[in-house]
């Protein structure tokens, strides 16, 4: 994981073929299992995987948490090599920030998947903001979870 500019970047190769990875980063059945931080769950409340389809999912942190609401909408969908989705927190106190850009490609590399994300911020202080506020803890932790997840869907 690095960052320049405004850009965060994570690149991790995940021991299970891309149809696999594919199935777990875009099948609302999965997301719950592996998307935030350790000891977390998510819920997703829309799901539409497709180029101008929405997304809304809730971070919660313990069982009394109202959660997190996140959103966006996909701006590309290459089954299983490309998405491209818009990325905000839907909370009054975020209204106003121009949304992120996640673009996430996965590449088969000797049977398994190489998976490459650059997040895109709006401006630099947005992507300092968050890397203060443990976004590379909970981004390690997903994919670590993620990994989990793919050895048992194996």
């Amino acid at each position: 994981m690095f960052s320049e500019g405004a850009e965060l970047t994570l690149d991790r190769v995940f021991d299970a073929p891309r149809e696999r990875v594919w199935e777990a980063i875009t099948s609302p059945l999965y997301i719950p299992q592996w998307w935030g931080p350790a000891n977390t769950t998510a819920r997703v409340d829309l799901m539409d995987v497709r180029p101008g389809g929405k997304w809304r999912w809730i971070a919660v942190m313990h069982p009394s948490d109202p959660g997190t609401p996140f959103m966006g909408t996909y701006r590309e969908v290459e089954k299983p090599a490309l998405l491209v989705r818009t990325l905000e927190f839907d909370t009054e106190e975020m209204k106003g920030v121009p949304p992120f850009v996640e673009t996430t490609t996965l590449d088969e590399v000797d049977g398994k998947t190489q998976v490459f994300n650059i997040t895109r911020f709006p401006a630099e202080e947005i992507l300092q903001g968050a890397l203060e506020s443990g976004v590379t803890k909970a981004a390690l932790d997903s994919y670590d979870r993620l990994a989990d997840l793919l050895a048992r869907m194996a």
